[in-house]
C-alpha cells in the first residue's frame, strides 16, 4: 500500500496497512531541509518550489505533501537584495508587477511593504461598503488564480508524485484573512471589537470572504490536490466564547465545507488554540479531518480524549509537541511520544503528526524517527 492509499483509506474509515504519518510541515523547515533561506527563497514561482517540497518528501518519505497556497508566476523574475539587515524584492526587468512596484521591501514579519500599506476596512458601516471593498481589493476567481500561476507547484508535484503521495493544500481561513494583524482586511483589534459591537455585519463579511476562499479551493482542486485545509485560530475558546463561534461561524463552516466536499476533495480543518468546548460543533460542520495544537498557552488538547468525543467519521491528526519532543528530545523520546499517541488509533481514525508546524533546527533524525516509529508500531490500528 502506498502513501496515498494509506491516507485515503484512513480518511474513509477503512483499515490501512499501518497508521498513516503526516508531519505538519506547513512552515519554514522545508527550506532548511532543502538548504535554502526561508526569507529569500520564499519568493519563487510554483515550478521552482517543487524542488523544495520534493527534497523534504525524499528525505523523510511521509504520507503526504503539505503544500502552501502557492505563489504567482511572475515571481520567477524577481530577485532578493540584502542591504544591511533589510531585504528588498527586486524586479530586474523594470516593469511593475502586481505587488505594487519594481522594488518592494520584505519586512521583518515576512510580509511585503506593499501588503502592509494596502487599504483596510477601518470600520464596518454597511453591507454595500463591505461589497465594494471586497470587489476592489479581494475578489478573485479560480480561473484567474490558475492563470496567475498559483497552482503551478501543485501541478508539478502531481506530475512527479501524484500517484504515490497524498497532496493537501493548506491556507488561512476566511476569518484569519480578516483578523491578521497589519495585512488582514481589518486587523486583529478592530475585528475583535466588530465581533462584539457589529456581529451581523461581521458575519456578513466572513460569509463573503468565505465565498472568495472557495474560488481558491476550486483552483487547487482543478490542479489535482486531494485535500484542502484551512487554519482557524481566532475563534478558539481561549479568544472568544463558544457561543460566539456558534452564532457567527458555525453555519458558515457548515456551508463552506459542504462546498469543498462537492469539489471532490477532502475538507480538513486545522484549528489552533483551545477547541475543547467546540468539539460538539466541529462534529457537525462536515470536515473529514481535524488538526489540533499541542498542549500550550494554559490549555490541554488531550489527543485520546479528543478522539473519544470526536465524530467517528472525522479523522484526527496527532499533536506531538514540535519543540519539547522533536527539537529538544532524543530519538527515544520521539518514539515514546509516537507510541503514546498511537493509542488514539485504537479509538478511531487517526494519523500521526505534530501539532504546530516543524520548527527550524529540528534534528533530521527526530523527524525520521517519528515517521519510522509510526510505521513500525502502527501496524494494527483498530477502527
Amino acid at each position: 500500500m502506498n502513501s496515498k492509499d494509506r491516507m485515503v483509506k484512513t480518511l474513509n474509515g477503512e483499515k490501512p496497512d499501518t497508521v498513516a504519518v503526516a508531519p505538519h510541515w506547513w512552515g519554514h523547515y522545508k527550506f532548511e531541509i532543502a538548504g535554502k533561506n526561508y526569507i529569500t527563497d520564499w519568493y519563487r514561482d510554483g515550478s521552482s518550489m517543487v524542488e523544495i517540497y520534493a527534497k523534504f518528501y525524499e528525505t523523510f518519505k511521509p504520507d503526504w505533501f503539505h503544500l502552501h497556497g502557492g505563489t504567482p508566476g511572475y515571481y520567477r523574475y524577481l530577485r532578493v537584495r540584502k542591504e544591511g539587515d533589510r531585504f528588498f524584492l527586486i524586479n530586474p526587468l523594470g516593469w511593475e508587477p502586481p505587488i505594487g512596484g519594481w522594488c518592494d521591501e520584505i519586512l521583518k514579519d515576512e510580509f511585503l511593504y506593499s501588503q502592509r500599506r494596502k487599504p483596510k476596512l477601518s470600520s464596518l458601516e454597511s453591507k454595500q461598503q463591505i461589497d465594494e471593498y471586497l470587489e476592489t481589493y479581494v475578489k478573485v476567481d479560480a480561473e484567474s488564480i490558475i492563470e496567475a500561476g498559483f497552482t503551478d507547484h501543485i501541478r508539478g508535484i502531481v506530475r512527479e508524485y501524484g500517484d504515490e503521495a497524498f497532496l493537501a493544500v493548506h491556507i488561512g481561513s476566511p476569518a484569519s484573512h480578516i483578523f491578521t494583524p497589519h495585512v488582514g482586511i481589518m486587523g486583529f483589534e478592530k475585528t475583535m471589537i466588530a465581533l462584539v459591537e457589529q456581529p451581523e455585519l461581521m458575519k456578513y463579511l466572513i460569509e463573503k470572504v468565505s465565498g472568495i476562499s472557495l474560488e481558491w479551493a476550486k483552483a487547487y482542486a482543478e490542479a489535482g490536490c486531494d485535500a484542502f485545509i484551512i487554519s482557524e485560530a481566532e475563534f478558539s475558546s481561549d479568544l472568544v466564547s463558544p457561543k460566539m463561534y456558534e452564532e457567527i461561524l458555525f453555519d458558515i463552516h457548515q456551508r463552506y465545507f459542504k462546498k469543498i466536499s462537492e469539489m471532490g476533495i477532502f475538507p480538513m480543518l486545522c484549528f489552533f488554540g483551545d477547541i475543547n468546548p467546540l468539539i460538539k460543533y466541529i462534529n457537525k460542520i462536515g470536515i473529514k479531518a481535524l488538526m489540533v495544537e499541542e498542549n500550550r498557552k494554559g490549555f490541554s488538547m488531550d489527543i485520546l480524549k479528543t478522539r473519544e468525543i470526536l465524530n467517528e467519521e472525522i479523522t484526527l491528526f496527532g499533536n506531538i509537541n514540535p519543540y519539547e519532543v522533536l527539537v529538544k528530545g532524543r530519538p527515544e523520546d520521539v518514539e515514546k511520544a509516537v507510541k503514546k499517541q498511537l493509542l488514539a488509533a485504537q479509538k478511531g481514525r487517526f494519523i500521526i503528526s505534530n501539532g504546530s508546524p516543524l520548527i527550524r533546527g529540528t534534528p533530521v533524525e527526530n523527524v525520521k524517527t517519528m515517521i519510522e516509529a509510526a510505521r513500525r508500531y502502527g501496524k494494527n490500528p483498530q477502527y
